[in-house]
């Protein structure tokens, strides 16, 4: 399996609009998936948006075989 990279130099600007963004994604390809309940992922504390933003991301590529930044689904 290919290492998955944590995205480096990110405009600080955009994360919070990316990170909306992607939670909304995240929780539409979770009921996709049939994933309704019991997913702690949303309501877990970080340190930082980018560490939020970088999870939420990882999440999608890890559990869904999503790509947030070429929108494209990979087999699991």
């Amino acid at each position: 399996m290919k290492k998955t990279k944590v995205l480096k130099n990110y405009p600080f600007t955009r994360i919070s609009v990316d990170l909306e963004i992607a939670y909304e994604m995240a929780k539409k390809l979770d009921n996709d998936y049939g994933i309704t309940e019991g997913n702690q992922i949303y309501e877990a504390v970080f340190d930082s948006l980018k560490r939020k933003f970088d999870t939420i991301l990882l999440y999608m590529r890890r559990v869904h075989a999503y790509d947030y930044f070429t929108t494209l689904s990979f087999e699991n």
